[in-house]
């Protein structure tokens, strides 16, 4: 059984029906990617594959490694990268610091 599994293996690796790998411009490799899903899922030895400026994929390394062919890949063994994450926060005391000047004539922005 294990013999003809192995064949079968062997036939759809190199007939060209297993399936290629998807191209990516970027995949980027981190010790840890943390996710923006519900959870924050954090994955260890983690890559995030990335075409233009949308992220296609995030997984672990060897994940994405098989489902991607990139172009670049950036090694950051030693981060913690954060895919999605959008840093919106707003300078608080400059607000307050614009909100006081409004207050007295100036016309911000």
């Amino acid at each position: 059984m294990r013999l003809l599994f192995s064949l079968l293996l062997t036939l759809l690796t190199t007939s060209g029906l297993a399936h290629a790998a998807d191209p990516a411009d970027w995949v980027i490799q981190a010790r840890y990617v943390l996710t923006m899903n519900a959870q924050h899922a954090v994955i260890p030895d983690g890559a995030v594959a990335i075409q233009g400026s949308r992220i296609l994929a995030v997984g672990t390394q060897e994940e994405i490694s098989r489902r991607f062919q990139a172009k670049h890949t950036l090694d950051t063994s030693d981060s913690l990268i954060a895919p999605g994450l959008i840093d919106t926060h707003t300078q608080a005391p400059m607000a307050c610091f614009a909100r006081s000047l409004m207050t007295r004539g100036w016309k911000i922005g």
